[in-house]
């Protein structure tokens, strides 16, 4: 998330006062950009709810070699510039993981079916080349 709101909000940070809060990301505007020139994943957004001068977006992270994790993001605007951010992360579960048995974010869960062949790339290449190589009709994964 903060890698594509450092991009859009580009110039709009407030460079002075800008304050983080998560424990993954460095303090200030170095930390901030640090992040944004460094993530090789994934993001998609869910749902984003705004009240006064805060916003929150609900999103992915997937990719990258690392676990899919499911964050909410909080960032203060002020005077239109982004001041302040938080953050909270989990990683995703799958269906027999799920106590609710409803997914962390969108509709689907990670492992339903072909849907998680084309949100986990990395995996399918790996298997479907797996798979071809196979001398064997019934190539074990």
């Amino acid at each position: 998330m903060l890698t594509h709101a450092a991009s859009a909000f580009g110039g709009q940070v407030s460079i002075a006062d800008y304050i983080q809060h998560s424990a993954t990301i460095g303090p200030g505007l170095d930390g901030l950009f640090a992040l944004a020139r460094s993530i090789d994943r994934r993001y998609e957004s869910d749902l984003a709810v705004a009240e006064d001068e805060y916003v929150m977006v609900h999103g992915r992270f997937s990719g990258g070699g690392r676990p899919t994790k499911i964050v909410v993001d909080i960032l203060r605007v002020e005077h239109g510039r982004l001041a302040e951010h938080w953050d909270v992360m989990q990683a995703e579960v799958t269906r027999s993981e799920s106590k609710s048995g409803l997914p962390m974010f969108g509709d689907t869960f990670p492992d339903a079916g072909h849907g998680s062949l084309f949100r986990y790339p990395e995996s399918f290449t790996k298997h479907a080349a797996r798979f071809l190589s196979s001398d064997s009709e019934s190539a074990a994964f």
